[in-house]
């Protein structure tokens, strides 16, 4: 099973559905918590990773809306984007393609025009710095209206 384990992990892969929001690294989400609430219960890795351990549907909801909450700033999104793309490029994904939604962090964030321009950049450095091929792709969701679109 381990010979099968490091086939697996060696071998190059194409990723094509994947959600950037969701493809944060566990440590960036928690150096957000540390910036953004310092008096957080959450102080380390392990607390985090059970927050993600869902109990049913209603929990995963409750708790993607929770870390929407730690993108505030446009080099929050940048980072992540990078982070993100880093930690697949480790998996030895060697091509991208990531849904990204920019409306979903109104409440918090910056605003969309400033997570689509994050973004980008961190794509693109994450395209230079790691040779990797990025598509991305805007989530445009019903429940935005069709003035988003």
């Amino acid at each position: 099973m381990e010979q099968l384990n490091h086939i697996i992990r060696n071998m190059p892969k194409i990723e094509l559905h994947c959600h950037l929001e969701g493809a944060f690294t566990l440590d960036f989400l928690l150096s957000r918590i540390h910036k953004y609430e310092p008096e957080s219960k959450i102080r380390d890795l392990e607390t985090l990773r059970k927050q993600f351990v869902f109990r049913d549907f209603d929990h995963f909801i409750r708790s993607w809306i929770w870390k929407n909450r730690y993108f505030r700033t446009a080099d929050d999104f940048r980072d992540s984007t990078y982070y993100a793309i880093e930690a697949l490029v480790k998996q030895n994904i060697i091509a991208l393609e990531a849904f990204f939604s920019p409306w979903d962090f109104e409440e918090w964030g910056p605003g969309p025009e400033a997570i689509i321009e994050a973004t980008l950049e961190g794509k693109e450095a994450a395209e230079k710095d790691f040779g990797i091929p990025v598509n991305l792709i805007a989530d445009i969701v019903r429940n935005h209206g069709h003035d988003t679109a």
